[in-house]
């Protein structure tokens, strides 16, 4: 389970600088796919898919607050994908089902905003 994560910064040369604690994850968070994206220039972590209803996660660097995000969609592994941010428009993600077929379901950034928003993804493909 994860629960904290920390915002480390290094100098020019690549020397530790400080570690600063991020707020707490919701709790039955398991092995999110983090994905950094910007919008409007304030830089985002969207913790995909990890909690235990399937929503993501995203944290606001600047306000430093985690706010619930739209879920992967029913039948999407939520612990085994690969995230690809797209021009920070959408996130998609891809999953091989039990058939081996290659399935992706696709997050539209510009619609994601500081309030909680628990609705599912739509698939891609």
């Amino acid at each position: 389970m994860l629960k904290v994560g920390h915002r480390v910064e290094f100098d020019v040369n690549f020397n530790f600088k400080s570690s600063t604690a991020l707020p707490p994850l919701a709790d039955q968070t398991m092995r999110p796919t983090a994905v950094l994206w910007s919008k409007k220039g304030e830089k985002q972590i969207m913790m995909l898919g990890g909690q235990k209803d399937r929503w993501s996660q995203n944290l606001n660097l600047k306000t430093n607050i985690w706010t619930p995000a739209p879920a992967v969609p029913a039948g999407h592994n939520i612990t085994t994908n690969i995230a690809v941010n797209w021009k920070d428009k959408a996130i998609f993600t891809f999953i091989i089902d039990a058939q081996l077929t290659i399935k992706s379901a696709v997050m539209d950034l510009e619609q994601i905003t500081d309030e909680e928003n628990k609705s599912d993804m739509p698939w891609a493909l």
